[in-house]
């Protein structure tokens, strides 16, 4: 094929059909046993610093698990090192 007759023209490609039709499968859709997804918490503010979160509420919930930095202590409030 030259070069000149595949710029601008309509591709023909395997995937399409499965896709366009609801039928393929993408990163989002796999589910795998014990697997987490992670939050991260920022400040909505510009060099501010958080100097609390409370988390009760979620890890209160089943199948929730907390993880910290290592300035920070794992439970309730976060401390700042």
């Amino acid at each position: 094929m030259a070069v000149s007759s595949a710029l601008g023209g309509a591709v023909r490609r395997r995937e399409d059909p499965r896709l366009i039709t609801g039928a393929g499968l993408y990163t989002d859709d796999v589910r795998l046993d014990r697997c987490l997804h992670a939050v991260f918490v920022r400040s909505s503010m510009a060099h501010a610093r958080l100097k609390s979160v409370d988390v009760a509420a979620a890890v209160a919930l089943p199948g929730v698990g907390l993880g910290c930095g290592r300035d920070a202590r794992c439970g309730g409030d976060l401390q700042g090192g």
